[in-house]
């Protein structure tokens, strides 16, 4: 199971590292909740990618994770540690994010595990994370955000 989860947490930083927000999305449960710093809950693989894809936009140049405790419990695991989020933009130069993370994972059937829980929560409010009307945390507008409902189109 550990071999498992940090193939899949270095999958997520790969992805959103290399730009694929789609790759990063394919990491969760279908009906997966992401509690990000600022927002709303975020709910189903779909609206989860377009969270991530907003991040991309936004500068997301890397991601660090720094596990602190990982713990099995059946066909879930508990994944909880330190966060780095770092985000380069012409408006605001480099910014990092610094904060503590936990993340919720299900086997699925084919034995996959997948985040289906995760919420971050930044040690202090950043330019990523200010309300601010051009960057609220990666939240895409509610007018522009797609459905929220499982294996729905993100773009």
């Amino acid at each position: 199971m550990e071999g498992e989860i940090a193939k899949a947490t270095a999958a997520l930083v790969t992805a959103l590292e290399q730009g694929s927000a789609h790759g990063a999305g394919e990491l969760y449960a279908d009906d997966a909740t992401l509690l990000a710093p600022g927002g709303e809950p975020i709910r189903g693989r779909a609206s989860i990618e377009a969270y991530w894809a907003t991040g991309i936009r936004l500068g997301l140049s890397a991601l660090a994770f720094e596990r602190h405790v990982l713990k099995a419990l059946g066909g879930q695991a508990v994944d909880a540690g330190r966060y780095t989020i770092s985000i380069v933009s012409e408006a605001a130069g480099p910014v990092a994010e610094h904060g503590t993370y936990l993340v919720l994972y299900r086997q699925v059937a084919e034995g996959s595990w997948r985040r289906d829980i995760e919420i971050f929560s930044a040690d202090e409010p950043t330019a990523a994370t200010r309300q601010e009307p051009t960057r609220a945390s990666f939240q895409p507008s509610r007018s522009s955000a797609p459905t929220r409902e499982p294996g729905g189109n993100t773009q």
